[in-house]
């Protein structure tokens, strides 16, 4: 009787166990953002959506070109929280040495938490599209130049990268 009851308690633990080690949308940012961080970019790409991919593979090729120049700080990411809403999330987190709060976008496809990230967030970003006001309170419309610089760099990948 105690050995049936220690299995079962066993068994109960590993399944809980491995339902917490399982795809959630905190689990999937923080592998996607801290190997890109790392520049393991195979390992993120498995975290990532399509349209990310092809970021990632630009970001990849931008790094090679530049590794010899480069000695950007690779930081780490912690995760602070996540927002599920049906089929897509929002992880908020913030990189060492930082204070400021960041997010990004996650999809679910198949049963798994991808991170999705297309050139457009990356433009609206760069611009602050994120809150539509600038420092002096005025409203800011998007500038399409940061939008042809990726479109140029992604028609330059090779064709299996995009």
């Amino acid at each position: 009787m105690k050995t049936q009851l220690i299995g079962w308690v066993a068994m109960v633990t590993l399944f809980l166990t491995a339902c917490g080690m399982g795809n959630s949308p905190k689990k999937s940012a923080d592998k996607f953002l801290n190997s890109f961080n790392e520049r393991n970019f195979a390992e993120a790409r498995k975290y990532a959506t399509p349209e990310t991919i092809k970021l990632v593979d630009l970001m990849e090729n931008l790094t090679k070109m530049a590794e010899s120049t480069d000695s950007t700080e690779k930081k780490s990411v912690t995760v602070i929280d996540e927002k599920i809403d049906g089929e897509t999330a929002i992880v908020t987190f913030k990189e060492s040495g930082d204070e400021e709060l960041q997010e990004v976008r996650l999809k679910k496809i198949d049963g798994k938490w991808l991170v999705h990230v297309t050139k457009e967030d990356i433009a609206a970003k760069d611009n602050g599209i994120g809150s539509g006001i600038d420092e002096e309170g005025e409203m800011m419309l998007p500038d399409s130049t940061d939008m042809m610089m990726i479109d140029s760099l992604s028609a330059q990948l090779p064709d299996s990268a995009q």
